[in-house]
């Protein structure tokens, strides 16, 4: 015998009908990207005119630099490694006992530099004129991509990924040689970095966009600027920040063990690390020379990043061979900055090394830099 229905057992009843749920459907989509275009809209607005200090580390080095720009000569610029690694009062000193008195170096090393970044702060130095600047001595790339998400909330970032410049940012990740799912892995983060930050106002409320507020703590101008010389900061980092990376003797312990497997190490890497991470460089090296200046390619000694200093610097001296190339991140040549005493974790030197790498950098740069007249730049 059939049993009628009871309201519960009945089908849900849409109070729309399809029509309707399509209208909603393609109208919330609309408000999705209208939201976006505004908030993109206003992000872009209120990153206009915004002062040098608003981009952190790299903004405080620009606007000393743009204070120093007349009594410039050399410009290191690279990532963390040069920012530690080189210290340009103990460089020009080292040049002046050499018998090159009057040179005057600035750091412009930046953690976490990726290619695409270098290039844009290397504008930014042509746009300053500086009229005495003829080299710029550069070091190898940053490998991945994972600081652009990690660092999503940074100014800096969220200054200088534009839109235009999103096709860089691109052909720099698929020009990575690592494997296609790290490459891909980058990709995505790239990509939620860059939706993440389209998509918040940020800069305009902290209680509606808690963004804000941990954009500005991490972007705050460092202290004590006007005293931070010629861009070196480790004594900045060293007497206030907690020490990072590995203890030194763990360091030192992990180099030996890399110098014992040196050869195994570099056959792996090249010859393609070599030809992959040269084409990132490559924009920049000549970049660096169609501006007027002498590009001058360096390696830092690094634990972590030995195995493709090699193929890098092999691949740069056979495809361009004007840029000088100097290869310091060899455990076999140069010991003494793989020892704990001269490393700040496995990645960076520290203030002993920093300067021991300087005074060794002056005596290697010292025969080309001759006091020839100045270029003229327009």
């Amino acid at each position: 015998m059939p049993t009628r229905d009871t309201p519960a057992d009945l089908p849900p009843v849409s109070p729309f009908s399809p029509g309707e749920r399509g209208r909603l459907a393609w109208g919330a989509l609309l408000f999705l990207l209208a939201f976006v275009a505004c908030a993109s809209g206003i992000r872009t607005r209120a990153l206009q005119g915004l002062p040098w200090s608003a981009l952190g580390g790299l903004g405080d080095k620009l606007a000393l630099l743009e204070r120093q720009k007349e009594r410039i000569d050399l410009i290191f610029l690279g990532t963390s490694r040069i920012n530690q690694g080189v210290d340009p009062a103990v460089f020009d000193l080292a040049l002046a006992e050499g018998g090159l008195p009057g040179v005057r170096s600035f750091n412009l090393g930046v953690e976490h530099l990726n290619p695409v970044e270098a290039l844009w702060t290397l504008e930014r130095i042509a746009e300053m004129k500086p009229p005495r600047l003829r080299w710029i001595v550069t070091e190898l790339p940053v490998s991945r991509y994972q600081a652009l998400w990690e660092n999503r909330h940074a100014l800096r970032y969220r200054a200088l990924i534009t839109l235009d410049a999103l096709p860089r940012y691109l052909e720099d990740i698929r020009r990575q040689p690592i494997l296609l799912r790290h490459r891909l892995v980058d990709g995505a983060l790239f990509a939620a970095a860059v939706v993440y930050d389209r998509s918040a106002i940020g800069l305009l409320s902290r209680r509606l966009f808690p963004l804000a507020s941990e954009a500005l703590e991490l972007n705050r101008p460092m202290p004590r600027q006007e005293e931070l010389g010629q861009g070196f900061y480790y004594d900045y980092m060293a007497g206030r920040l907690p020490p990072a990376g590995m203890a030194p003797e763990k360091a030192e312990t992990w180099a030996a063990q890399a110098v014992a497997q040196i050869d195994t190490w570099k056959a792996a890497y090249a010859p393609r690390n070599g030809r992959g991470h040269f084409a990132r460089l490559r924009p920049l090296l000549e970049g660096i020379r169609e501006k007027g200046y002498q590009p001058v390619l360096i390696s830092v000694p690094s634990v972590v990043s030995y195995a493709i200093s090699q193929p890098v610097t092999e691949e740069t001296r056979r495809a361009l061979p004007d840029v000088p190339v100097f290869d310091f991140n060899d455990p076999r040549r140069y010991p003494a900055f793989y020892q704990g005493k001269h490393l700040f974790g496995a990645s960076h030197l520290n203030a002993a090394g920093a300067a021991l790498f300087s005074r060794l950098l002056a005596e290697s740069l010292r025969p080309l830099l001759t006091p020839t007249p100045p270029p003229v730049h327009d």
